[in-house]
């Protein structure tokens, strides 16, 4: 008899924690995925119609937005690499290269088959700016370039606040090396 409840104890009592844990590992599970969803990477919903320039920091006055996109449709059309320009805010705890890549993505920045895309995203209280580019352009925009290109042309011009005349600077050197890539 003493051997009897020596194993039937352990079961009765695993069953009983059984009935009371499963429902506690669910809803554990549960506010789990609700903190992974609450602390995901926030990327802006492109706008709609979709456009190259977003300033979502409200850097840009409307002119210097709007030169830089029409000379960001003409060379899409023109090569069909798109560059696109973001701005925003801050990126939170992310590190502005991932957010840069989860964006990249998210929005499809340059053609499919040919994954020509190239993003300036700099993230202004941060004070934090990538360029990343697609598989395609990376012969023209090797890592090297795209940082030379920021602590050369980007940098300096946003430390004065010409944010345009950066971006413009930066904007026209990736259209250079890329149109040198595409004649060849």
């Amino acid at each position: 008899m003493l051997r009897m409840i020596q194993t039937n104890f352990p079961m009765k009592w695993f069953l009983a924690i059984k009935k009371h844990v499963r429902p506690l590992i669910l809803w554990m599970l549960l506010l789990l995925q609700i903190a992974t969803i609450g602390n995901a990477q926030q990327i802006p919903p492109q706008s709609n119609p979709p456009r190259l320039v977003n300033d979502y920091a409200g850097v840009l006055n409307d002119a210097d937005e709007n030169l830089l996109e029409q000379k960001l449709v003409q060379f899409n059309d023109s090569t069909s690499t798109q560059i696109a320009i973001v701005l925003i805010r801050s990126t939170g705890e992310y590190p502005v290269d991932d957010y840069a890549i989860a964006l990249f993505r998210d929005w499809k920045i340059g053609q499919k088959n040919k994954d020509n895309g190239v993003l300036i995203l700099a993230a202004m209280e941060d004070r934090r700016m990538t360029i990343i580019t697609g598989y395609g352009v990376e012969g023209a925009l090797p890592d090297a370039i795209c940082k030379r290109i920021i602590e050369l042309t980007l940098k300096p011009a946003f430390k004065s606040q010409q944010y345009y005349n950066g971006l413009d600077a930066a904007v026209t050197e990736i259209m250079q090396r890329t149109k040198r890539r595409i004649c060849f």
